[in-house]
């Protein structure tokens, strides 16, 4: 129960310090720009109370980021208590996704589909981790993740990559033309349990 305490523990931090930073990048209102009226019509309390507004955002942003540098600590020590079985408890927290055709592949990795097309998509999300000093993300993320999963008789082949900020994905797309009806998907032991699925092997089955 404690392990369990303290995973959702650093969850709710994580989520936090996102939501805390995202406020930190509002930049601090303008008074010279807001002041588009005449200067004969701009009185001196207009301007006074514009200063004032500027000068409150900014003690709120300067108490925003030390309150995140608190998180931060206390979310690296959290880190410290957690073994590896807890680490990958935490990183099922919706960093990694394993879909096909955008649905997640099921705890028996038998998927069906209808579509002439066969997309299989892995993603990672580290937006809640992007802010995070190095030592946090590397206890949880895989690393060069597309090399945790290989297609049978496709090992070769290249996925498409996107690169984001803090969104990235590898997708391997077979069209109606390849002739593949089944497809056998193999993924690391990392990988199975991060997606806390039954099985090494995702076998894909076209209808």
């Amino acid at each position: 129960m404690k392990n369990k305490i303290l995973i959702a523990a650093l969850s709710s931090l994580l989520f936090i310090v996102g939501c805390s930073s995202a406020e930190n990048t509002r930049e601090p209102e303008n008074p010279k720009t807001e002041l588009t009226s005449p200067a004969s019509e701009s009185s001196d309390t207009d301007l006074k109370l514009l200063e004032n507004k500027v000068a409150e955002q900014k003690t709120k942003i300067e108490s925003l980021e030390e309150l995140n540098l608190q998180y931060i600590a206390y979310i690296e020590k959290i880190v410290d208590m957690l073994d590896d079985s807890q680490l990958i408890e935490l990183s099922k927290s919706g960093i990694y996704s394993l879909k096909v055709n955008g649905k997640d592949v099921p705890k028996d990795g038998l998927v069906e589909v209808s579509d002439p097309t066969i997309d299989i998509i892995i993603t990672e999300n580290i937006e809640d981790f992007i802010l995070l000093p190095p030592s946090v993300p590397e206890h949880i993320l895989l690393g060069n993740y597309p090399h945790h999963i290989k297609i049978k008789g496709y090992e070769n082949m290249e996925p498409i990559t996107s690169d984001g900020t803090v969104v990235t994905s590898a997708q391997y797309s077979f069209g109606e033309d390849s002739n593949t009806d089944e497809l056998k998907v193999e993924i690391t032991n990392e990988l199975r349990d991060i997606l806390g699925l039954d099985t090494n092997t995702i076998k894909i089955i076209r209808n």
